[in-house]
C-alpha cells in the first residue's frame, strides 16, 4: 500500500460535523496510537501499522460516540497486526 502517510491514516477517521476540538483530541491521539504501534510491532512496516489504523478507523466511523474512538481503533488494529503476524 504505497503513499499511505500518518496524515492520510488520521484524516480518514476524523469525521465531519464534529467539534474541532473533539477532533483534533482524536487526531492527536491517533498520532500517538501510531507511535505505540510502531514501537510495539518494529518489524511490520510502518505502512501496514498505518493500514491497520486506518482500517479499524474505517470500521468505526460511524460510530455515534466518540469518546473511547482511539481505545476501539487500537484494540482493532492491534488485533489486526497480532493476526497478520501470525499468518
Amino acid at each position: 500500500m504505497t503513499g499511505l502517510t500518518l496524515t492520510t491514516a488520521v484524516a480518514q477517521g476524523v469525521r465531519t460535523g464534529h467539534d474541532s476540538r473533539v477532533e483534533n483530541q482524536e487526531s492527536r491521539a491517533i498520532e500517538e496510537l501510531l507511535s505505540r504501534l510502531r514501537a510495539a510491532y518494529p518489524d511490520v512496516p510502518a505502512q501496514t501499522v498505518a493500514a491497520a489504523v486506518q482500517a479499524a478507523q474505517a470500521e468505526l466511523a460511524d460510530h455515534p460516540i466518540r469518546d473511547f474512538m482511539p481505545l476501539l481503533v487500537e484494540r482493532s488494529a492491534r488485533e489486526r497486526l497480532r493476526s497478520e503476524q501470525g499468518a
